[in-house]
């Protein structure tokens, strides 16, 4: 008989839409909402951002995975809109310009550092 699990971790994270906490970021029209955070100094977000905002140019030291929700934005010269992904690899640098209201679902193992 193998002895019981001392884990405690919860095996999985669910967050209702009613639940979602949007908190400012500090870039006029842009709230973030913190999903899950990792060990790593990432996470997982959803971001909201109003037509004619903007998130200055940052880097991703382990790469970012993005899906457009709903809307339309310009990064690093490619429009994405809705339903579009993008995986930028680690290291890259761009900047997020909003051509329409957006919802955005941002997956960053290692964060994001503002070069600006």
């Amino acid at each position: 008989m193998e002895p019981a699990s001392t884990d405690i971790t919860p095996r999985f994270l669910q967050i209702g839409a009613e639940e979602r906490k949007w908190e400012r970021t500090g870039f006029e029209g842009v709230q973030i909402c913190v999903m899950r955070l990792n060990e790593d100094g990432g996470g997982t977000v959803m971001l909201k951002a109003a037509r004619g905002s903007g998130f200055p140019t940052h880097r991703h030291p382990g790469g970012e995975e993005m899906l457009v929700v709903t809307g339309r934005v310009v990064i690093d010269g490619r429009v994405l809109k809705a339903g579009d992904y993008l995986w930028t690899p680690p290291g890259s640098i761009h900047d997020m310009e909003c051509e329409e209201d957006a919802l955005l679902f941002v997956n960053m193992p290692l964060g994001t550092k503002i070069v600006d």
